[in-house]
Order: C-alpha cells, then structure tokens, then sequence
C-alpha cells in the first residue's frame, strides 16, 4: 500500500480511502505474530482508483502495468466478489459461508456453453491404458482406428480430476447445469465447455496434470489411488462412490 502514496498513483486516492490504507487493521493470524491487513473492499477500491487515474493520464509508463493488473482484479471481482477471492488465497474457504462457495463456484462456470475445444491430452488417455492394462487403440464399428476411450476412464477423469475442483462444489453444479439426458449417462456437452475460459479452464488444466504427474509414476490403478490419497487427503474416502456412478 506504500506505493498508493507515490506520485501519480497516490493522486486520485479519495480522502476516506487515503485514510483506510494510513490505517491498518491489526489482526493475529494462526501461524504468526501481530500482523496488518485491510476490509476486502479496499483492494477493489484501490484497483478502481488506479484505472482511474491511468484512464486521466495521471500514471508514469512503469505504472501502467499496475494499472493492467489493477484492471484484471476489477474483472475478477465481477465475476466472483473479492471476499470469495480472498477466501480462496488465503485458505479461509474451508470454513467459509455457503453463500461465498456459491460465489466461488461461479467463477468457475461460464453462462453459456462455450464450443469444444481439446482440454485432455492424448497422453492422459495412452497412461490410462498403461495403467489399466488395456490396449491404447481400438476399432469402430466401421472399422476405423482411434484411442481407446472406454467408459470407465469417464468415471475416473469425474472422480479424480473434477470432484477436487472446490470439494466436489463445482462438479455438483455441473452435474446440474449439464445433466445426463438418457439410461447411457450421455450429456449434451463436455463438462469443460461449461467452464470458464479463464479461471475454469486453468484449474482444470491444473489439475489433469496433477493427475497425470501420479498416474506417469505409477504401474497399476492401485498405486495411483495410493498416491493420489497422499497428494489430496481430503478426497481420500469419496472416489470410490464416485467410480460408482
């Protein structure tokens, strides 16, 4: 916040806001001594602040990345509440109100589906079948050749790489937004084209390589559960239910 001082940025602070970021609230956090932090609500009134005074002209060249940065932090604060965002960082989610979750959440799912676009690598399916003993390649019914996709590997990517994003929060609302329409489990579009591009998307994309990581170093399904329960303890205990489904 010392930098809000400076010339240029500090220009078109408001007084009330000038005075909030003079003074600090004291707070003790779990792990630490006597720390200073602020309400939520100034970091967006700070970042509102800043694209102000880069629209008026008023920031340096070197300041007008802040500016950038300031205005990505706006974008997300519409789209999730920077409460919901903070609780992320910091952790505080485990013990956050439902409503926040519901706002976390959110942020995940995009209004509309978007078109599908590869978000699994071939590699991901190869090392399925590695580990599962199954052949990499298969044939159509017109004979043609392509990946081996059967439909257990379904029921693990849904177990293993979406019921993490947020506790199973998030797979819960795409189960909603997106559920199956006949006896054969179909659905009417990939869970991922329901995620944001954005914030959606990179966690996924983060957590099919946390996946992949653990199934690369294992020999056998077995093992991969082993390690994954080691790399997410909370969700040791609920995989099996969901291979179930």
């Amino acid at each position: 916040m010392k930098t809000m001082q400076g010339k240029g940025l500090g220009s078109g602070l408001p007084a009330k806001l000038r005075d909030q970021i003079n003074n600090p609230l004291n707070f003790k956090p779990l792990t630490a001594d006597l720390a200073h932090g602020y309400e939520a609500d100034v970091l967006a009134d700070v970042a509102k602040a800043i694209v102000a005074a880069d629209r008026d002209g008023a920031l340096t060249k070197a300041q007008h990345a802040i500016a950038v940065r300031a205005q990505m932090l706006l974008n997300a604060f519409a789209k999730v509440g920077v409460v919901a965002l903070i609780d992320e960082a910091t952790g505080y989610q485990q013990i956050r109100d439902p409503k926040a979750l519901r706002l976390l959440v959110q942020q995940y799912i995009e209004d509309e589906k978007r078109e599908w676009e590869k978000q699994f690598p071939d590699s991901y399916y190869d090392e399925l079948n590695r580990i599962y003993g199954s052949k990499k390649l298969t044939k159509t019914s017109t004979g043609a050749v392509i990946q081996n996709r059967p439909q257990h590997f379904a029921k693990f990517t849904r177990s293993y790489v979406y019921h993490p994003l947020e506790n199973g929060a998030v797979l819960e609302e795409l189960d909603r937004i997106n559920p199956k329409i006949n006896t054969k489990g179909t659905r009417r579009a990939r869970f991922h084209q329901h995620l944001t591009q954005g914030y959606g998307i990179e966690k996924l994309k983060r957590q099919v390589q946390e996946v992949l990581t653990l199934i690369a170093v294992s020999d056998t399904v077995g093992q991969f559960k082993k390690l994954f329960s080691k790399r997410f303890p909370a969700e040791e205990g609920s995989q099996m239910d969901l291979l179930d489904d």
